[in-house]
């Protein structure tokens, strides 16, 4: 349990979704976070899961260079941590 929230408040943090944490992300009717952080969801929400490869093809489209560079580290990191094999391209 504590894995996961560990694993939930570091992704957050790193991605600057901090501040959203109780916030919706929204649809067409709802109103939720921006596009960006809607994007860094899906970001969050895929390097939260514990495969064992993880292929990542123009993810750092749409993210500030200060976004997409944390991003990087943050797949270096998690590769290390985890022993996995990560694909950017």
């Amino acid at each position: 349990e504590n894995y996961v929230e560990d694993t939930t408040t570091m992704l957050m943090k790193v991605l600057g979704l901090y501040r959203s944490k109780h916030t919706l992300v929204g649809n067409v009717q709802i109103q939720g976070v921006s596009g960006s952080e809607r994007k860094r969801v899906s970001i969050a929400e895929t390097l939260g899961f514990a495969g064992s490869l993880g292929a990542w093809d123009n993810s750092t489209r749409g993210l500030d260079s200060s976004t997409a560079f944390e991003f990087v580290r943050t797949l270096r990191f998690i590769t290390d941590v985890k022993r996995t094999t990560t694909i950017v391209s």
